[in-house]
């Protein structure tokens, strides 16, 4: 492509002028490091270790916190899409909650479980819980009637239901949750 040289350009520009600003001291060093400083101190935590640690607790975090986050939210969203009285009975609820920001339960969860590993992965399981939930309950409710009288009508029971028809058909909503 003529034009792909554009948005490399476009960023070495832009990182030259930070850079430029911090040497000549238009821009404070102290609140808005150099790059060349930025990279040489990512590659010292690079070098002795402290990145490849620190990186790995996270890690570990978020991805704890997504499994279960998401395995509840996915497993309550295939409920709630299924049996349209716990959607009537959850859905107010999760309705209630849901608008609200999740860095704003964080003191609550700080409250309830501490200032550890565990409030942490709480406030990663909540936000990943929530759009789970929503799109799983919605990719349910998307399958087409057509198919579950089918799947009935040839004697498809609960298990086969479930299997063959509500998971294929919801998994790609369920996917973007």
């Amino acid at each position: 492509d003529r034009l792909a040289w554009i948005s490399p350009a476009v960023v070495v520009a832009l990182l030259g002028t930070w850079e430029a600003g911090v040497r000549w001291g238009g821009v404070s060093p102290l609140l808005t490091p150099a790059p060349t400083t930025i990279l040489r101190e990512l590659l010292a935590l690079l070098a002795n270790g402290v990145m490849l640690t620190n990186l790995s607790a996270t890690l570990l975090r978020l991805t704890i916190g997504l499994l279960l986050g998401a395995g509840v939210g996915v497993a309550l969203g295939l409920a709630m899409g299924w049996w349209p009285t716990l959607r009537r009975a959850i859905d107010p609820i999760v309705a209630g909650i849901h608008p609200i920001p999740k860095i704003a339960l964080f003191p609550i969860l700080i409250v309830l479980l501490g200032i550890g590993e565990e409030s942490k992965i709480a406030a990663i399981a909540i936000g990943a819980f929530f759009p789970s939930l929503i799109n799983t309950m919605a990719g349910v409710q998307a399958i087409s009637p057509v198919q579950l009288d089918l799947a009935r009508n040839y004697g498809a029971g609960t298990r086969a239901m479930f299997f063959r028809i509500l998971l294929p058909g919801s998994l790609p909503l369920v996917l973007t949750g």
